[in-house]
């Protein structure tokens, strides 16, 4: 059994340092260092950890992962590898006595997310998953919105993640057309989570998906003019049915080029809720009541998004330091995972599709 952690700064090691690493690496650094200390970061090509070592004045440079691993010092491991290694370098920092945080998807398959779980639990650790946007302001005042019974009883939700992919900004975009990603990977778990939060466990799916474009051509540096073979549905249409009653729609995209779609709506047995972008934090927040009859800001509208990764993992520690279930549990990830790996067979089949999964952490709404 790993040793509870204690209340000091909690030292992390990150694995994986690409294009979302610096956002980390920021914040863990500055606002959250009073939380998390990061003692250094390992990477595939040791060349790019020993850069962002440098950059971000981390205390040690690993040579690769197993250094890391090795190193007794860290007990909170950050993993930002691409979607097709999560299991592997999850299962190895477990192996290894570490507390893991993951990026999503926990895994690319249910049968991994399940043994990396049961492989957590025999050796004592704990695993949380990202995103950790619903832990920000716009949902956690949406969550609380329903709580207190604003909207009467959440009975149906629409959610659209509606753009043209990655290739127009990302530096190296392929990844997210190879399997593990696609919109609904990549970009479902910001809408998922928000819906779980909101409306519990879902039961069943049924959906159809397509690939509308064979080929992506990058307009992004440094890899402007090249092209990428798409491998995954880019446009997923999908209905969820929830245990406790309601059912949702969700599309996710990277085949429209522009929308007014609104990102997330929450329809309730007397009122309606609508949230921003569930990959923001923070956002304007509007309530329409029966009673009322007309639309209500429930919060400031932002002039910028402020992104606040890392407040998952903070979140994780401080959950494992009293001794708490983290509200980004992995069971979490495991039922948003089996849900997006069921609306995928469900695409295939043009069948409904039975979920197995059920949530079984504590809510997201915080104290």
């Amino acid at each position: 059994m790993v040793a509870e952690l204690g209340r000091a700064a909690v030292p992390v090691g990150v694995i994986g340092v690409g294009n979302i690493s610096d956002t980390y690496l920021e914040n863990l650094r500055s606002s959250y260092s009073p939380f998390v200390e990061v003692i250094g970061c390992a990477d595939v090509i040791p060349e790019r950890a020993r850069a962002a070592a440098t950059r971000w004045a981390l205390p040690r440079t690993y040579e690769s992962v197993d250094d890391l691993l090795a190193d007794e010092q860290i007990r909170v491991v950050l993993v930002l590898t691409t979607p097709a290694s999560h299991f592997e370098v999850c299962s190895a920092a477990v192996s290894a006595g570490k507390h893991v945080f993951v990026e999503k998807p926990i895994s690319v398959s249910v049968d991994q997310a399940s043994a990396l779980v049961e492989h957590a639990a025999q050796v004592g650790v704990s695993i949380a998953v990202a995103p950790d946007t619903c832990l920000g302001t716009a949902l956690q005042l949406a969550l609380q919105v329903v709580e207190d019974g604003r909207i009467g009883e959440p009975i149906a939700a629409s959610a659209n993640m509606l753009c043209h992919g990655h290739e127009k900004w990302h530096p190296n975009p392929a990844f997210f057309y190879e399997p593990g990603a696609g919109p609904l990977m990549d970009m479902g778990p910001y809408y998922l989570s928000a819906l779980l939060g909101l409306m519990g466990s879902v039961e069943s799916v049924q959906a159809s998906s397509q690939a509308s474009f064979g080929q992506r051509e990058v307009s992004s540096e440094p890899l402007k003019g090249t092209w990428i073979d798409v491998h995954v549905p880019t446009h997923v249409a999908s209905t969820m049915r929830f245990e406790r009653g309601g059912i949702a729609t969700m599309v996710t995209s990277f085949d429209v080029w522009a929308s007014q779609a609104p990102h997330l709506e929450i329809y309730g047995s007397s009122g309606t809720l609508v949230l921003p972008n569930p990959n923001w934090y923070d956002g304007q927040v509007l309530l329409w009541q029966v009673a009322g009859q007309e639309w209500v800001s429930l919060s400031p509208p932002v002039s910028a998004n402020i992104d606040r990764r890392g407040l998952g993992l903070v979140d994780f520690v401080e959950a494992i330091a009293a001794g708490a279930q983290p509200r980004l549990d992995a069971s979490l990830g495991l039922h948003i995972l089996d849900i997006m790996e069921s609306i995928g067979v469900s695409a295939k089949t043009d069948c409904l599709v039975p979920v197995s999964s059920r949530l079984s952490g504590p809510p997201l709404l915080q104290a």
